[in-house]
Order: C-alpha cells, then structure tokens, then sequence
C-alpha cells in the first residue's frame, strides 16, 4: 500500500505549537512582511455552465461537523476542522445558504491535530472546546463576553477521571472522534473512548456535576464502566457481545496495540429515549449501528448492522466514515453528516471529490428519518478536485490571457484515484478575469496512471518555449516517473505526440520548481524535500540536471520539524525584473526570499512573511495555507502585481492579490506581456505595456533588424513581423520605469 511519506501525526501535533512560536518570534531585522489579501471576485464556470458559487473555499477532504457561534450575534456558524491540511473552515449561514469566510477561523484557538469536538458542557449557551492533547483530553471554557468574538481560555489539561484508586486521564487518541454528550440523560456531559491501548470496548466517564452540585458546571468525573455498551469491536463486519469477546470467535490480537483510529456518534435513533451507538473504524468503509436494548444508566447492545441509516443509500465511505449530528438546514431537527476521518489517501481509493455526505433528517416523530440529499455538500459550490491540488497560472492558448491548469488526484480508474490535469481557460477580460472549466483531463494525463502528481513549466530543449513537466509515483513500476509535453504547432501548444520521459531527480513528495538560478539562460532545478531542505541541480544540457547542493541558501534538512515537505515556487512577484523565491512547508506558513539569485553562499536571506489584514479580528496576521500547499504567481489582472494562487491537500485553491493599499510601493512597476509566442509569420506580435515605451527588435547574434518602435500603454500594439526568417529575437523596450528583454520565436 503506498502513503505518502508523512511523518506521524501525532509528531506533527506536539510539533504543531512550536512551530507557530518560532514562526511568531524570528526576529523583525530578518523577517519583513509583505501584505497580500484574499480574492473572491474570479468567477469560475464548470463544464455544465454552471456557475461555481463559492469557487475558492479551498477543497474539502476530511470535515469534522461542528457548531458554533464564533462572532456572538446569535446564529451559529459551521465550523469545519479539515483533518488532511490541518486548519478551520468557517461557513457563516446567510440567506439560506452557508458563505465560506476565510478570515473567521482566526478566532478558534490554536489547537492540536487531530480531532475537535464544539459542545456547551456547563449550560450558559457558548460552544466549549474538547480537544486531544499531549497527556490526554483537552477542554477550552468559553468566556465570551457579548458583541465581541468568541474567546477561550484552557481549562483542564488533561481532563481526569476517578479510578477506583486514583484520578486518571481521560485519553481520546488522537486519531479517534469520542463521544461527549449526555450519555445518562442526567442532562450533564458525559465522555465516551475507546480504549487507548487496545482500542475494542468503549470506556464510559461519567460526568457527576448533576449528581454532587445540580447543575452542569463542573467537570468531574468517574470512569464508570470498561465496556460501555458491552459490546468489542472486533474488525470489520465483527461485534462481540458480553460475556462472549473476540478471543473468543477467534480475534487474539496477541498484544497491546491500538488496531487503528475509531469514531463514535450517539444518537437516538428510534425515538424511545436511549441513545444508541454509531461508530467507524479506520479499516473499514462502513459505518456500524448498534441498538441500546438496555437503559440510559446501563446500554446493552446484542446486534449490529451495517447499512445504516437505510439500505437504499449505506453511510458507506472508503476508509474511515465518521458520523456528525447537526441541524444544517436550520428546520430544528438535527441532519446526519459522514465523512472520512482521514488525514491522507491510503491506496489513493477514496473519493476525496464526494467526501461530504448529507443526510437531511425528514421525519416528524420522535425518531430521525434520514434521506440523502447529496455526496458533495459544499464541495459542489467550489473548486475541490479531489486531492493534492498544485496549481499553475500559464497562458495554454496563446491568446494572451492567462489560464490555470491544476495537477490533482481525482480520476477515478477502477476504483483507485490517479493523478490528472486539469484545465480552467480565462474567458474573462484583462480587467476582470473569470475562469471555465475546459478539461478535466487535459493531455488524457491520468491514462500515465501517477499518483501524487506535480507539474510545471520549462524549457528543457532550449527551443525559447516553455515545455510542461508532469512528475507523479507509478503504481504499475513502484518508482517516479517523469513526462515533458514539448511545446507544438498547435491551437493548445501540448499533445500527446509531444510527451517524452525525462530524468529528474525527484522522489515521492519532493516539489520541483525551474529557474535559471544561474544566470546562463537556461532552466535550472529546484527541489523541496520531504525532510525541508532544498536541493539545487544545475542544468547540464539534454534534460539533465547535477546535483550543487542539498541546502541551497541555507535551507538544510529541518531537524526541528517545523518545516517539513518544503514546497518551492519561483516567480517574480513585485515585476522588479528579479525573481523572487516562495516557499511553504508544513506549518502552512508562506516566506518570501527577494531575489534570490543574486545572493552568494555566504549570505543568509532574509525571510519576508506573506500576511493579511483579517478584518474580524481587526489586525494583521500570517496566512496559514494548510500542511500541504503548492504556489504559483501569474498575471491575471492587468495590474502591476501577479495573482498568488495556492493549491493544497484538500484538491482546493485559494487566490490572493497583492495589497496594494497596505503595502509600501516606492516608483512604478514596468509590466510588459508579449503574445502569442511563438508567433506565425503570417501573424502579428501583440505587446501590452502599463507605461509608454520605446522598443527595438534584435537577432540573438545582436544584429538590429527594426528600431523606434512606439508603445501606447493599457492598449493592444500590433508588431508587424512580416520579413522575418524564422527563428528566435530579441525585442529590447524601454520606460521610464526601467528597461526589459523580451524573447520571441517566429515559425514559418
């Protein structure tokens, strides 16, 4: 089975403090900021022509439903902890719909990875925070005072129960979703896990608040019972229930172990009062309903079936379903909500596109009567293209707009999740782009069946034109594989008669990037590895690349463990003519090296943080991408800075724009865009510049060929090539903002 090679979660998690603590503390003389601001105003079509309503939310993987009221205005929001990037989502409910707002996770905590629960233990109507930690439980009062946003201070750490000796603490792994609710209906919350060592019976700790004070404050507890339920859960498809074990149907697990993550959803589902048990297994696709037979003080369960909550349409989920209760339609009846509980794709099956199911409780009893209503809630209103989403702005068409093509996993082919290319084409203006869905298997580049895909641009055969690069993990081989898509004659420049394999040293989950690092005119190669360090190859001719160093400026192996699976994205960001070096890493944090070329090995760069204002808690603040993220920077409004779009794990895209409001610009920038190129000798050059500019056309030999050329600025100035052999020039323009060397190829 292949994975990617993350390190453990629960690494990750301890880990995941400290790493915002050094991010917070890197001293000011080496870390500058420079202010970017979300964009939600691309309109983008899907291949139906529909429109998508909320294109940029960012992909959804693995939710965990919750409900909160983050702003205090008396409407709960929906709170979604996406397990695979690591972050929150936060959907306000407006006009009959949820709106993604980006800026509202900012006002959660920072809490550990793993599992979130959102649950009001002592009644005075705010959301309180459970949460897995380092020594067990976690809980988070909130303290919210009215018209302010919510806040919470840290309560129990860890949370502890009394043994019949001592005070223990109360574990929920971290990859298992607990119960806590009212389990007697005493109207306390109670807390229902697994056992963390062996993981088959549930361990039930009764909350005594009702019982020693008459009302919910308190948190203290008993552990009452070893095997709430009676019941163990065995495998897939297998329960046992007491006095009978799973030893005894032949299940001798041999030794403490914790036999994968488990979830657990309580909820009365026949209406008679007792809340009955529904649970998820990491080794399984399906979610487990077992009846309370017995009372609320002592659940007895004898059986257990597997198509719940109907045999039309099972809760049944590859890998890991988990069950969240909440009322999404706003009618008072609480809906079913299943998703995978998983942090990455084992075996690549699992449809991370359809990993949002809704379940609309359309009863009118006592009892819920669940009926799906779809497999993609909230992912059908935004880009989600199923998994690891990197994303490229480049013009595929030559008509001088730029496009966006996104490499992901999400074709399905037999039952496993390939990787793929994905088209959007710019339909809109140079003023206001706006994106259509064009191909969603561009290149037919899933039919090379990689997973984990990566792609970008280079000119590898040196022919002037950029060539496309598409890197992913053959199943069929077990290795890497590497395809370039040259450049052709064609309307779209890559077909599959131009796709050759290529060497590049790049390994599973390494990120490539191409610049010219060394200033020869040539392609070289950068790779963010795994473990954060950055290697640099030098081009050596013929699509092949030697090793300089594995800490290109400095960056080396991270043994802190705060910056792994280094992803590197070069771009010229502030169209200085310098190119600029981005990088994310599993902090979800974005640095900014400036002009990185020009440094020498002595150097040590200074870092610049990319942030944003976030008007809802009204002051600056680091973006955080998720643990897994891809960049790419492209002109998609004629304006002076390039658009910074960020794919991640989620199969989602955010975009942002430079701040032009908040950020120190000294002089003008000179933006130039030369196109179609190559350009048929038949055709005519089009240059569009922001400022007047003079030009003169030169062979690569240095030979002048046609000079005063004149350049209105913000309009479309037609260059006339008739004459011209075919070959590559050089055309040399001037402003008063400076001066730059644009190349073109003309084709007979």
């Amino acid at each position: 089975m292949i994975k990617r090679d993350f390190l453990k979660i629960s690494m990750l998690a301890y880990l995941k403090f400290f790493s915002l603590v050094i991010f917070l503390s890197i001293p000011s003389l080496l870390m500058a900021q420079v202010f970017y601001k979300y964009d939600n105003d691309i309109r983008v079509t899907g291949l139906s022509q529909n429109e998508y309503l909320q294109p940029w939310a960012g992909g959804i993987n693995s939710p965990q439903f919750q409900k909160a009221d983050l702003n205090n205005n008396g409407t709960d929001e929906l709170v979604i902890y996406e397990r695979s990037t690591d972050v929150f989502k936060v959907y306000e409910y407006r006009e009959g719909r949820y709106i993604f707002n980006a800026e509202m996770a900012s006002i959660i905590p920072s809490l550990p990875m793993g599992w979130v629960v959102f649950v009001d233990y002592n009644g005075d109507g705010l959301k309180d925070i459970f949460t897995n930690g380092d020594r067990g439980m976690m809980v988070y009062k909130n303290i919210s005072q009215p018209n302010t946003n919510a806040r919470w201070e840290k309560i129990a750490d860890p949370l502890l129960s009394q043994s019949t000796t001592t005070m223990i603490n109360i574990i929920g792994n971290l990859n298992d979703i607990p119960a806590i609710t009212d389990v007697d209906g005493d109207g306390d919350l109670d807390i229902l896990v697994y056992n963390f060592a062996i993981g088959g019976f549930i361990r039930y700790h009764k909350n005594l608040s009702m019982e020693r004070y008459g009302n919910r404050d308190a948190l203290e507890f008993e552990f009452a019972n070893r095997f709430w339920g009676g019941f163990e859960e065995c495998d897939c498809f297998a329960y046992t229930f007491l006095p009978e074990t799973c030893a005894d149907i032949g299940f001798d697990f041999g030794r403490v172990e914790h036999p994968g993550g488990k979830s657990i959803l309580l909820l009365d589902a026949n209406g008679n009062g007792l809340m009955d048990f529904l649970g998820g297994h990491e080794q399984c696709n399906e979610l487990y309903f077992l009846e309370n037979e017995g009372t609320s003080e002592m659940a007895i369960m004898k059986s257990f079936s597997w198509d719940f909550p109907n045999a039309k349409d099972p809760a049944i989920i590859k890998t890991f379903p988990a069950g969240y209760y909440e009322d999404i339609d706003r009618d008072g009846r609480k809906d079913l909500l299943v998703a995978p509980n998983i942090e990455f794709n084992p075996a690549y099956e699992t449809d991370f596109a359809n990993s949002s199911w809704y379940y609309r409780d359309t009863g009118t009893g006592n009892a819920p009567d669940f009926s799906l209503v779809k497999r993609n809630f909230l992912q059908d209103e935004m880009i989600d293209l199923g998994e690891n989403a990197m994303p490229v702005i480049i013009d595929l068409n030559g008509n001088g707009k730029s496009d966006l093509l996104v490499s992901s996993n999400g074709w399905n082919s037999d039952g496993r999740f390939y990787g793929r290319l994905v088209w959007f084409e710019n339909t809109g203006t140079l003023q206001q782009p706006a994106l259509t869905l064009r191909d969603e298997n561009f290149l037919e580049a899933s039919s090379l069946r990689l997973v984990n895909p990566r792609i970008s641009f280079a000119d590898i055969n040196n022919d002037g034109r950029a060539d496309l690069i598409f890197s992913g993990f053959s199943f069929d081989s077990g290795t890497m594989k590497h395809y370039v898509y040259y450049q052709g004659n064609h309307t779209l420049k890559y077909n599959e008669d131009q796709k050759a394999s290529l060497n590049l040293p790049v390994q599973f989950n390494d990120t490539p990037a191409f610049a010219d690092v060394d200033g020869d005119g040539n392609p070289d190669l950068l790779v963010g590895k795994r473990d954060g360090s950055l290697y640099y190859y030098r081009n050596a001719g013929n699509g092949f690349f030697n090793l300089v160093t594995r800490s290109y400026l400095g960056i080396g192996r991270d043994f802190s463990l705060t910056r792994l699976n280094l992803s590197p994205s070069v771009s010229d960001f502030n169209s200085d003519g310098k190119l600029d070096l981005f990088t994310t890493d599993a902090s979800g944090y974005i640095t900014l090296i400036r002009d990185f070329t020009a440094l020498s090995e002595e150097e040590r760069p200074i870092r610049d943080s990319l942030i944003f204002y976030n008007n809802t808690i009204k002051q600056a603040e680091a973006f955080k991408m998720g643990m897994y993220s891809w960049l790419s920077l492209g002109y998609l409004y004629n304006d002076n800075f390039p658009v910074m779009v960020a794919g991640n794990a989620a199969g989602g895209i955010n975009v942002m724009r430079f701040d032009t409001e908040r950020n120190p610009v000294s002089g003008q920038v000179f933006i130039t865009r030369l196109y179609p190129n190559p350009v048929e000798i038949h055709d005519k050059l089009i240059l569009e510049v922001n400022l007047p500019a003079e030009g003169v056309i030169y062979t690569v030999l240095g030979q002048k060929i046609r000079d005063n050329l004149s350049f209105n600025r913000n309009t479309l100035n037609e260059i006339e090539i008739g004459g011209f052999d075919a070959g590559v020039y050089l055309l040399r323009i001037h402003s008063n903002a400076g001066s730059k060397t644009l190349k073109f190829i003309v084709r007979q």
